[in-house]
């Protein structure tokens, strides 16, 4: 059709297979004190998005450690105080954010080109010399109470709590619990034990995306090249999974309309190079990873039940790995919830999907990989996932490969093994007493 033709739309238009894609390669660079720097430059882009992958997240101090830590980082630094921050990033159009992970905190700045260089200096000392004011401190403390308050009244809240707990063990630190008391005894010496934690060169790493040419870059690497170590305690070991037994837990939500089901299944320590790794997880993704999942068609569509329910491939190397599905639902339907789950992972596991369904799954899974290539600063976020969720440097391609090369028959046998529904860990949050 040319530009002088209208479309006809008496008739849908046709549909084909994604064709595989793949990332564009960042410039690296290891700098003199250790930091591993990369880089995609995009000129038509006028945007910069400077992304500093620190060590140390929520699994090597509680959560509301780490979330306090991110939000407190651009409160003041040793050169610039709260109110001058503020106003040089507004002024210029940029964002700084720090955002915690289980193993990593990801301090990011966006900023357009032509402004870049006015607010690296500010960026840099927010990470290099943070300030954590008492003041500061205590109003966004008396925040997360009352976001935690406002939190425990919702019964997903709870449950997803409780599923931590079975699929980690009571006493792993994936099960820790975040409380009012914990908040409170958050200190301006509780975030400098932190920040020293993050700023250790050899386990650093700089990604920027966009706008990125010789000249930015030069200017980024001067002012990474002067982080120096200020790491001074050890790395915490790693604390293997030890999962509760298999059944039913209930939480208590006084007042709760609702109840809120999370199951989850404990996984063995898959790793992408690993045969049974990609089938088990299209086969997650197949049951409940979309809305045309057959969880979401039967429990939602079939039966009534929920209003969405989703399944995930929930990976914390080396701790461990679990399947988990999580909805909400009227009490009356919690029992035929559990009853279909059971029953959908059953049917899984005996009937491999037919070629209209496994079509539609790898069209699902095809446009959110064909999507990650949309633009730089999506690219980056995928190289950084890639890395701190331990899946190597060619996870895109290795997913791509997968996409097209595995079976229905493959992902049915993986379910059978590995989704066993007697294996299901089950946590009910809400109100008992009615």
């Amino acid at each position: 059709m040319n530009h002088t033709e209208q479309p006809d739309r008496s008739r849908a238009p046709e549909t084909g297979e994604f064709q595989p894609r793949q990332l564009p390669q960042p410039e690296e660079r290891f700098l003199p004190n250790g930091i591993r720097r990369l880089a995609l430059h995009r000129p038509d882009y006028g945007f910069l998005r400077l992304d500093i992958v620190c060590p140390g997240g929520s699994m090597e101090y509680p959560p509301s450690v780490a979330t306090a830590f991110g939000r407190m980082l651009k409160e003041g630094s040793k050169n610039f105080n709260g109110t001058e921050i503020a106003e040089l990033l507004d002024f210029n159009g940029a964002s700084v954010v720090a955002a915690p992970s289980n193993h990593h905190t990801v301090v990011s700045l966006t900023a357009l080109r032509r402004n870049i260089s006015k607010v690296l200096p500010v960026f840099f000392d927010l990470l290099q010399n943070p300030l954590f004011p008492e003041k500061e401190l205590q109003t966004l403390k008396r925040q997360m109470i009352t976001e935690l308050q406002c939190n425990r009244e919702t019964p997903s809240f709870h449950a997803r709590e409780e599923i931590r707990r079975l699929v980690s063990g009571p006493g792993h630190r994936f099960a820790r619990q975040e409380s009012e008391e914990g908040i409170r005894l958050i200190s301006t010496d509780t975030l400098e034990r932190c920040h020293r934690m993050s700023i250790a060169p050899a386990r650093m790493s700089a990604h920027a995306a966009g706008f990125a040419d010789k000249e930015l870059l030069a200017e980024i690497d001067l002012y990474l090249q002067r982080i120096e170590n200020l790491a001074d305690t050890p790395v915490q070991e790693h604390m293997h999974f030890k999962p509760e037994a298999a059944g039913i837990y209930k939480v208590q939500v006084n007042d709760s309309l609702q109840h809120a089901v999370a199951a989850a299944v404990p996984m063995p320590e898959l790793k992408p190079s690993d045969k049974d790794y990609w089938p088990l997880r299209f086969a997650i993704h197949a049951l409940g990873g979309y809305f045309g999942s057959r969880l979401m068609q039967n429990i939602r569509e079939d039966k009534g039940y929920t209003y969405g329910i989703y399944a995930q491939y929930n990976s914390l190397l080396p701790e461990g790995s679990f399947a988990s599905i999580s909805c909400e639902c009227d009490p009356a339907y919690t029992d035929g919830v559990l009853s279909e789950i059971k029953a959908e992972l059953v049917k899984f596991a005996e009937t491999p999907m037919n070629d209209d369904e496994h079509r539609r799954l790898r069209l699902s899974l095809a446009s959110g990989l064909a999507g990650i290539c949309d633009t730089p600063a999506k690219v980056q976020a995928q190289y950084i996932s890639q890395q701190i969720n331990g899946q190597g440097e060619n996870f895109y391609d290795l997913y791509w490969k997968a996409l097209y090369e595995v079976t229905p028959a493959q992902m049915s046998e993986a379910a059978a093994r590995f989704l066993n529904p007697e294996e299901l860990r089950v946590a009910i949050a809400g109100d008992f007493r009615k």
